[in-house]
């Protein structure tokens, strides 16, 4: 009779996950961006798109002809905690800034913001200590949108930070120019009312820009200021051969050299010119900044209308986000504590992640994440019932019932358990169930048996 499979047999490998379909029929240049974007689910709903474009039938278009395809510029924020000596020699501890993943879409434009000032003790402390001048790098320009607060923020020297961009900045300056330039050849193509040749432009103006500030010593910035600024880029226009980015690597070393690997961009191409919309709208949070606000996506939280950005509120951001952080690391030791639930720690772990973006008040944490264990449960239930029917016709297979007897008893077995809504009473459930089909296996088994002739 079918058995459950034991523990080792249903956990997963924790190094891996299921890839996605690979999307077919899509042109050369959408699979390049696929590639070169790691999966983004924008790039793999771009694919999709295109694919279901190339079947016959109508065409889903939006009034003015183009695609309907629906995305916003937005910009992903992680942080990272640094520390640094005060005048007494005491260790304190900030946040700031350590990957900026942006999604920059001409047809969205977002506009950033100069810092505001924050944190002067750190910035004051690093430079006494390395006599140099620090100032607050943007991981993103703020000309292409990035804000000027704490997460998008980094200490890096002042020759650094002008490196930064005479090289990976400036030629993100240039892509958007180049993709706002698109833009406006789209809409003039829309405009026209040729619905055929708005069809055939799938790839949105966009830039793909990643940056990421590692600290050569993070637990303590006055001794050792050290940093290195990893950038990478791919634009709609520019795809390198295989769906590579583009990438540029900027040290800053106070007291040394400036130096940078990757192409260095022209003196046009750095300077902020022609960036319409996404250009800096200067000092402070004025309301013509608040969209790129809404859209900064702090380790994992997201911004709303309601939220208010203010030099307090970024410090209760920041700490929601934390708050958050620890959160998920309990509820993954409780996954992997509980060999019920352990089998699920990706899906669940994702899912966790989805209702916490939707949080934004430290007090609603717990109650959010006990809906997961309803659904835990819930996908438990589910899988043990999977696991019972799935052997349960294997086995019958394995017999030589006929098929009608064979359909009869597993319908049999799948309407007894669907009464089960307890996962302890699945096992005694089975168990119930084994006996009946074994009792009725036995007394068709006799019946077809061939009679003994008494003479």
């Amino acid at each position: 009779m079918p058995q459950f499979a034991t523990r080792a047999e249903r956990t997963p490998s924790r190094g891996t996950k299921a890839g996605a379909p690979a999307a077919s029929s899509a042109r050369p240049q959408l699979a390049q961006l696929a590639a070169a974007l790691a999966g983004s689910p924008r790039a793999k709903a771009l694919v999709q798109r295109h694919a279901q474009l190339q079947k016959p039938g109508l065409c889903q278009l939006s009034r003015s002809g183009q695609p309907v395809i629906q995305l916003e510029s937005e910009v992903k924020y992680k942080t990272q905690t640094v520390g640094y000596e005060d005048e007494n020699g005491d260790l304190q501890k900030e946040e700031v800034g350590k990957v900026a993943d942006a999604w920059i879409d001409a047809r969205d434009p977002i506009a950033g913001s100069a810092p505001n000032g924050q944190q002067p003790e750190l910035y004051k402390q690093i430079g006494k200590a390395f006599k140099a001048r620090f100032v607050r790098g943007h991981l993103l320009n703020d000309n292409l949108g990035g804000v000027g607060e704490i997460y998008n923020l980094f200490p890096i020297t002042y020759s650094a930070n002008a490196e930064h961009k005479n090289t990976a900045e400036g030629k993100l300056k240039q892509n958007a120019r180049v993709e706002l330039h698109e833009k406006s050849l789209q809409d003039k193509l829309a405009k026209s009312g040729n619905k055929k040749k708005a069809t055939e432009k799938l790839v949105p103006p966009f830039v793909h820009y990643r940056v990421t500030a590692i600290a050569a010593n993070p637990d303590n910035l006055t001794e050792n200021a050290a940093a290195d600024f990893k950038c990478e880029m791919v634009a709609a226009h520019s795809l390198l051969p295989m769906g590579q980015n583009e990438v540029w690597t900027i040290y800053s070393r106070p007291g040394a050299k400036i130096t940078a690997t990757g192409r260095r961009a022209t003196k046009q191409e750095a300077k902020n010119e022609n960036l319409g919309p996404f250009k800096s709208q200067g000092h402070g949070e004025t309301s013509s900044v608040s969209t790129s606000l809404r859209r900064s996506k702090v380790n994992g939280w997201r911004g709303d209308s309601g939220f208010k950005f203010s030099t307090k509120g970024v410090s209760r951001h920041v700490r929601l986000a934390r708050q958050k952080k620890v959160a998920l690391k309990k509820l993954a030791k409780k996954i992997e504590s509980n060999p019920v639930h352990d089998e699920f720690y990706f899906e669940a772990m994702d899912r966790a992640e989805t209702i916490l973006e939707t949080v934004h008040d430290q007090s609603n944490i717990n109650t959010a994440l006990a809906k997961l264990d309803i659904v835990l449960d819930r996908w438990v239930l589910q899988r043990r019932k999977s696991e019972y029917l799935y052997n349960l016709k294997k086995w019958l297979n394995s017999t030589t019932l006929s098929l009608s007897n064979k359909n009869e008893m597993l319908k049999f077995a799948t309407e007894e358990l669907k009464a089960v809504k307890d996962i302890s009473l699945v096992k005694q459930e089975a168990q119930r169930i084994d006996t009946l089909i074994k009792n009725k296996v036995s007394k068709l088994a006799k019946k077809t048996q061939p009679q003994l002739n008494p003479n």
